[in-house]
């Protein structure tokens, strides 16, 4: 039997009633999931009776999910809000809406109610939170609709949550590393933790070297603030420019330190070949926008050692280009000379070398992005997340 099929004999099933899933998402995980958001909200709704995003109502996130027939939910509050505001005022200024009740304010349960009264009438039968952010919420709403829920997890971290306590139907890692976290941690749930990499779409041509014999083009994401590589990386850039090598290095980001690295790449005599551009808009109405940046280059450098979801590393990767990262190969996507070339961390001449390797090979860097690419329609693309997920909403609700 088809999904599709599957899906109409539970409509047409009041015993076996059709997936109604709500998906609760805060603006920090939005904004991880950044460009997946669309193409996981799109590929359930082909699969499911109806679909409903719960997030709050002020996050410029609203205008990258699809419009209807994906229902909002918005202008939700969480109990960790409430107590993190640190006076009335502040709590008034950056939390209230016109069409909340005062009341609400200062009962964050009668709110939980008044979503739980919302998603009832909805006939939700599933809730999936987005990220461990949400999942004490979803407890909640699951308890008072006495529905299951689901929670995807993007971060090893997760100590404030006592999971072995926590009535979640299945725990989803997005991660290899993160499920053999969880697996650790908490052997006895193992039949709970079943692992659904983040899916994307990968371009049909590769876009390292695309375009003649224009100067290579590198680009980097990542917040300028400490302990992110982007001194390390400085350094590496000088000691490209003094061995001859031409090249254009964009460095996307924000943060309290952009003063002092644009300072020190002056310093370093590479304002010639080093820009300092705005962060990516991972939350864009165009679900294009962010790999389009990406089209544009032929390398992408990962500057600093992460074990937690970077979307920017996925999408540069699908999209083609030749990946340089900083750090061990623990991290799914990264696996040396198959998907990127890994260097030592806090080691500028290590990452000049493997940069410098695909400036001076562009046979070589191209070699790499395809493989590359391969290996991301292997392992990781949205039509398998989705049909996974879809098979987790069922196992949960006995279909």
């Amino acid at each position: 039997m088809t999904l599709t099929q599957d899906k109409s004999q539970n409509l047409n099933n009041p015993e076996r009633p059709g997936l109604k899933i709500a998906l609760l998402a805060d603006d920090n995980t939005l904004m991880q999931y950044g460009p997946v958001l669309r193409r996981l909200t799109v590929g359930l709704y082909d699969e499911v009776a109806s679909l409903t995003v719960v997030c709050k109502g002020s996050s410029d996130a609203l205008d990258f999910v699809p419009s209807p027939p994906i229902s909002i939910v918005s202008d939700i509050i969480s109990r960790n809000e409430i107590f993190a505001a640190k006076n009335v005022k502040d709590l008034i200024t950056t939390l209230y809406t016109p069409h909340l009740n005062p009341l609400e304010l200062f009962n964050p349960g009668h709110r939980v109610k008044r979503l739980a009264q919302e998603l009832s009438n909805r006939k939700i039968t599933l809730i999936h939170s987005l990220g461990e952010r949400m999942e004490k919420l979803a407890a909640e709403l699951s308890k008072i609709l006495q529905i299951p829920y689901v929670t995807s997890f993007l971060a090893e971290n997760h100590s404030n949550l006592n999971l072995r306590e926590s009535s979640c139907g299945h725990i989803i890692p997005c991660y290899s590393h993160v499920a053999r976290k969880l697996r650790k941690n908490y052997p006895d749930l193992s039949e709970k933790i079943h692992l659904v990499e983040i899916g994307t779409h990968v371009s049909s041509s590769t876009s390292c070297y695309d375009f003649g014999d224009r100067w290579p083009q590198l680009f980097c994401c990542s917040e300028l603030e400490k302990n992110m590589g982007i001194p390390e990386l400085l350094k590496a850039a000088r000691i490209l420019k003094d061995s001859g090598r031409k090249f254009q290095l964009m460095i996307s980001g924000r943060g309290q330190l952009e003063f002092e690295f644009r300072r020190q790449a002056a310093k370093l005599d590479l304002m010639n070949c080093v820009h300092f551009i705005e962060p990516i808009d991972l939350i864009v109405k165009d679900n294009d926008a962010f790999r389009k940046v990406f089209r544009m280059s032929d390398i992408f450098i990962h500057c600093r050692p992460t074990r937690n979801w970077r979307p920017e590393l996925l999408e540069a990767m699908s999209a083609g280009n030749a990946v340089v990262a900083v750090g061990e190969s623990e991290h799914s996507l990264l696996i040396h000379e198959t998907t990127a070339l890994l260097c030592q961390k806090h080691n500028p001449a290590d990452l000049a070398e493997k940069v410098g390797k695909l400036i001076d090979d562009r046979a070589y860097a191209r070699e790499l992005a395809i493989k590359c690419q391969k290996y991301i329609k292997k392992h990781f693309l949205a039509s398998e997340m989705v049909e996974k997920l879809i098979n987790i909403y069922k196992t949960t609700l006995g279909y």
